[in-house]
Order: C-alpha cells, then structure tokens, then sequence
C-alpha cells in the first residue's frame, strides 16, 4: 500500500479529481491532496471573492476544462457556481456526507475477502468529520444492502455513528431519502 496509495480532492461538477498526492508527496507532506492534476488551475479565495494568498485560508475555486458546463434546467444555480472566467467555487464544508456501514465484501472471484471494511465505521466518520471541521454530518451508505456473505455491513452503524459524534462533540442528523439538506437532496441512505 505504501507503494500505490494516493490521496486526492475534486467533486462531482469537477469530474472528481482536480488535485492528487503520490505516495512519496504523501510521505513528505502527510494530509495533503497534493497539487492540482494537468489542466486544472486552483485559487484560494476570501469571502469577498479576492484572491488569497499562500497558507491563507478560504474557500476553494477550481478552472479547467473538466469543470462541468452547468446544472441542468438551472440557470441561476450555474451563475452562482461561476464567476465571469469560469472559475467554479466549491463551497465551505458545511455538510459532511459520510459513510458509516464499514461493509465487509467477500466477491467469490477475489479470496481471500479482505478483513478491513470497504468504507468507513461510524467511529471513523465522526472523526473525519470533525477533523473536516464540517458544521454537520449525514451519514450514507446504511442499510441499504447486507447480504452475507458476499456484504455484511457492521451491527447498528447509525447507532454507532450517532455515539461517536456525540462522544467527539460532532453535530449529526440523520435524514431521510428525498429529504432536502440546505441546498443538498440527499438520494439513498
């Protein structure tokens, strides 16, 4: 793993990865992203939209070809997204949407099944979360399938969740499908 293991940052409207960390940048400079992968420029901006300089913080904007050209339908939420050269704001974290079922999966075709869960416990997204410094976390990816052998997710992952971030002083909510979160919809548990 120390060999091929990459860290990155992007999101959906960016067609996911806009930045990436080697294995050796990571071993330099642990919890990078790394810098920004060809063809994507990145700037940190204030509030005011101002270009920030090194080490300051604000939010981030992403250019490049990658970027998405809108939303569909949604012409004010396009405007909002882009500034007049097609910069995109990503947004603060305000909302940390995170996994906490910890599946195991054991495909007959890849033995043996590994013992580590494919994403995160509750335990791990409560500290994630407050590592982010999100304002709140939804957990996703529960209870929407556990079927043993081949994918057995851990026992009660909201209750364990919901325990780690209260533990951790972490503000959680758990929502239902369909239900609006600020600007976000949130689909499937």
């Amino acid at each position: 793993a120390r060999e091929g293991l990459v860290d990155s940052y992007g999101l959906t409207e960016s067609s996911t990865g806009a930045t990436v960390a080697s294995p050796p940048v990571l071993a330099a400079h642990p919890g990078t992203v790394g810098a920004p992968i060809p063809g994507v420029a990145v700037q940190i901006r204030g509030a005011d939209g101002t270009v920030l300089g090194e080490d300051a913080e604000g939010e981030i904007w992403l250019r490049s070809a990658y970027n998405m050209l809108g939303y569909w339908a949604d012409p004010e939420a396009t405007a909002a997204m882009f500034d007049a050269q097609r910069w995109m704001r990503t947004g603060d974290i305000d909302y940390a949407f995170l996994p906490v079922n910890a599946p195991v999966v054991s495909l007959p075709h890849r033995q043996p099944a590994s013992p580590f869960g494919a994403v995160m416990t509750g335990d791990q997204a409560a500290a994630a979360a407050q590592l982010l410094g999100a304002r709140e976390v939804i957990p996703i990816h529960y209870d929407t399938i556990n079927n043993p052998p081949i994918y057995t997710q851990v026992d009660d992952p909201i209750g364990t969740f919901l325990a780690a971030a209260e533990a951790r002083g972490v503000r959680a909510r758990v929502v239902e499908a369909g239900q609006v979160v600020a600007d976000q919809v949130v689909s499937a548990p």
